[in-house]
């Protein structure tokens, strides 16, 4: 089978290179085509005239009346200084509910507390965070 005279070997061939120039300059002009684009369609948009709260409507939490939740915080022997030992950061000192401090072994006083809460809650949605 005869191969083609463009096909023959006539020596060593160079280096095969890739001319990059013409699309990094396609690139340059379909970001620039973009930009340009995206600012004259952002300016034909409506402008929204939003309103603005005069005041804050938040509830100050001494006038928020939860009887159907009751929230046991757990206080750390950590200190400030010690929150970097994962020890000390990780064991409880007492419980606070509602102000009243609770030891860590003072079941009884914690579900004494508990179960009145349970009796003045006004329905039966109950829940202990």
């Amino acid at each position: 089978m005869a191969r083609h005279p463009a096909f023959r070997q006539r020596g060593t061939a160079g280096d095969v290179g890739f001319n990059m120039t013409p699309m990094i300059d396609c690139v340059f002009l379909l970001l620039i085509f973009f930009v340009l684009a995206s600012q004259i369609a952002s300016k034909s948009l409506a402008r929204l005239q939003l309103h603005r709260p005069e005041g804050s409507q938040a509830i100050p939490a001494d006038q928020i009346e939860t009887p159907n939740n009751v929230i046991i915080n757990v206080i750390s022997v950590a200190g400030q200084e010690d929150l970097d030992n994962p020890v000390l950061a990780g064991t409880a000192s007492h419980y606070e509910v509602d102000g009243n401090r609770f030891e860590v072994g003072d079941i009884a006083g914690l579900t004494h507390l508990l179960s009145q809460r349970k009796t003045q809650s006004r329905s039966d949605d109950f829940t202990v965070e």
